[in-house]
């Protein structure tokens, strides 16, 4: 990542709380000497805010002739595009439920992740996790080793276990993705509080 890389440190100091599509699996201990198999976080999500990027670039130029051309013709383009987005959400979520995926508050940042589970995790247990962050729905598959587990006492998730997993293996660009949503919902909280205060 050369200049641009964060430090561990800040890694770590930036965490949210954030709901993600969630799931979790123990894997087998990797032998002295090997590497573990990470898997490739790939399909239509991974490429998803690549693509939106892409085609936000293409439009902008196109939709601010046609806004200054005809400008109602824009805003009927603009809330069709929104319909059409909203619903690729919910039939991509609803595709991820049926696979497994459950929609959880996590404890995040790009060097780990914190979790509710109804079992426990051995300590230095061998994790896979996968998670798809909202709204982009970008997936990202990462191995990591918990380091903490708790049981919760009180409140509404009492008799639930709190897990924390330290990432070992995230691939770069998952890295700088999940650094940068963490750094963008930071700001969103921090606006947002300040809106209350204010």
């Amino acid at each position: 990542m050369g200049e641009q890389a964060t430090s561990e440190k800040d890694r770590r100091f930036f965490r949210i709380q954030d709901w993600v599509y969630f799931s979790y699996r123990l894997v087998a201990d990797t032998p002295a000497g090997e590497t573990s198999s990470l898997p490739v976080s790939n399909g239509p999500q991974q490429d998803l805010p690549d693509k939106l990027s892409e085609l936000a670039h293409e439009s902008r130029l196109v939709f601010r002739k046609l806004f200054k051309d005809n400008p109602e013709a824009a805003a009927a383009i603009t809330l069709l595009d929104r319909k059409i987005n909203l619903l690729a959400t919910v039939l991509v979520s609803q595709s991820l439920i049926n696979s497994g995926q459950v929609l959880s508050e996590v404890s995040l940042s790009a060097s780990g992740v914190g979790f509710f589970a109804s079992e426990p995790l051995p300590k230095q247990a061998s994790v896979e996790v996968t998670l798809f962050l909202l709204p982009s729905l970008y997936k990202i598959v990462a191995m990591g080793n918990t380091v903490f587990c708790r049981v919760k006492e009180h409140g509404p998730m009492a008799g639930r276990y709190w897990i924390g997993v330290d990432f070992i293996e995230l691939n770069e660009r998952d890295q700088e993705v999940l650094f940068g949503h963490v750094l963008k919902k930071q700001a969103e909280d921090i606006k947002h509080q300040r809106g209350l205060e204010a």
